[in-house]
């Protein structure tokens, strides 16, 4: 008997998956997607309301020099034969 209802249990969960994945999850991704969608639609047109025309924007990480001013000049040295 156990294993009857073992076997029914396994049944009804493998028909529940498959309905699902037939029939409700393309119905879920399609919502998800299509939130996502308007969603960069909407942060783009703002974007593109905020920034002037011609205007050029750079960003970035501003870098130190590995040299510092007071180290002083490079001396190019000619070599001398002996």
């Amino acid at each position: 008997m156990g294993l009857l209802k073992f076997i029914i249990i396994v049944l009804f969960v493998y028909a529940f998956v498959k309905v699902f994945t037939r029939f409700l999850l393309p119905i879920l991704l399609g919502i998800l997607i299509s939130r996502s969608t308007n969603a960069h639609q909407r942060n783009n047109q703002w974007n593109n309301y905020r920034k002037n025309e011609g205007q050029v924007t750079i960003k970035g990480k501003k870098t130190k020099s590995r040299f510092s001013e007071d180290e002083g000049e490079y001396v190019d040295f000619e070599d001398v034969k002996e």
